[in-house]
């Protein structure tokens, strides 16, 4: 199926899961932001928060707004401004805003908008959440984004862009027939409205059905569900991922300079509601920041959960720093990272370092003693209550990361 842009996304093989992935390309394909300022929307009625005009900021706004939700936690700051102008290049969410000039001109444009499908489709985008995409959700959040302009032209009138044409695509000036599975095209506009449905082919040249789940694919637009990982699913690992954190316009903070699970590929797993790993300091090192690799399991009344990182003195378990409780998106087993901290560890001294949840869960836990920077684990992985105090300690070393 024919792109014209793409963004790569999780190194190698690239998951494609369509946020910024899959443009289905037109023949007068334009994605500038910048038009003529119009309120009414194609129902007639007027929004003053989502219209033609507004859509676009607020489409990539949104986009950006839930990359640094996601990637916050990886320890990325997401530069606005850098991430506004991927998206916009990419034409939005998933090629919603391609010919944007033209939906921003509105009727005077020969373009309708639906102030509440553009909402919805607003809303939607934060539910895309930061863990496994579901098919179900991401598709209704595709669809609104793609429903909220429609054009008004009929076939055989002219055109500047696929958007101002009421079905079919803008061939040559003129809004054309969509060509019907297995006809030549070179361009998936040519084979559904907006590429909503049947692509292009590029190996064949050929218009071609949505593919069913399991069928290898490159992009999101190849599927039906869509959704590609490779192949098509119905549901697909988080975009927001280091790599494309960085490429959403994130910048990373410190590294870490200790990392305790960087022995046995496969460590054994505790489940708890706290734990923590036990090291010893050759070197002063100031900590900014505290991760844990932590998989909540359990229920709550809210969407999140809430971890607390500790740093005690191992003699005497006094307690040395204590975060405020935190509340991350229920991610899945990754890396939660701390606020800023800003502590001295001190040569010579213990420290039990680790986090407490209110919700139990699974804790990565090795047995192989790591030694970086100074830093040394002892096997002894602590354990955290929520009065702030250490509880005991079981054999072993629980994730921890220190920035």
């Amino acid at each position: 199926m024919t792109r014209a842009r793409r963004v790569t996304l999780v190194g190698v093989g690239a998951l494609a899961v369509g946020i910024g992935a899959c443009a289905a390309g037109s023949d007068q394909d334009r994605s500038d932001i910048n038009g003529p300022s119009a309120g009414e929307d194609g129902t007639g009625a007027t929004s003053a928060a989502v219209n033609g005009s507004s859509f676009a900021i607020l489409d990539v706004t949104a986009i950006c707004t839930l990359a640094q939700t996601c990637c916050g936690p990886l320890g990325y700051t997401i530069n606005t401004g850098v991430c506004r102008n991927l998206f916009t290049s990419l034409s939005g969410f998933q090629n919603e805003l391609q010919d944007s000039f033209l939906i921003a001109g509105g009727p005077a444009a020969q373009v309708g908008f639906n102030a509440t499908t553009g909402a919805a489709c607003l809303n939607g985008i934060p539910l895309i959440g930061c863990g496994n995409i579901s098919a179900a959700s991401y598709k209704a959040t595709h669809q609104a984004c793609m429903n909220a302009a429609n054009g008004l032209r009929a076939i055989g009138a002219s055109c500047t862009g696929t958007v101002q044409c009421a079905n079919g695509y803008c061939g040559g000036g003129i809004c054309t027939p969509l060509r019907a599975v297995g006809q030549p095209c070179t361009s998936s506009a040519q084979c559904s409205y907006r590429g909503k449905a049947e692509g292009c082919d590029a190996a064949t040249g050929t218009c071609v059905a949505l593919r069913p789940n399991g069928d290898s694919c490159v992009s999101a637009g190849e599927c039906a569900s869509g959704l590609c990982d490779g192949t098509c699913a119905s549901t697909a690992p988080t975009v927001f991922d280091a790599p494309n954190c960085a490429a959403f316009g994130g910048t990373l903070g410190p590294g870490f300079f200790f990392d305790s699970l960087t022995g046995p590929a496969s460590p054994n797993v505790l489940s708890s509601g706290s734990c923590g790993t036990l090291i010893s300091v050759s070197t002063n090192q100031t900590v900014s920041r505290i991760g844990v690799r932590h998989d909540p399991t359990g229920s709550q009344s809210d969407a999140g959960f809430r971890l607390t990182f500790f740093i005690f003195n191992h003699s005497n378990h006094a307690l040395l720093y204590a975060s405020p409780a935190i509340q991350f998106a229920d991610d899945g087993d990754t890396w939660k990272i701390s606020n800023a901290v800003n502590f001295t560890l001190v040569a010579g001294q213990q420290y039990d370092i680790g986090a407490v949840s209110n919700r139990l869960g699974t804790w990565p836990i090795d047995t192989v003693a790591e030694s970086q920077n100074g830093i040394t684990s002892l096997q002894s992985a602590p354990r955290f209550t929520q009065s702030q105090t250490v509880s005991g300690h079981v054999a072993g070393d629980c994730g921890i990361r220190l920035y």
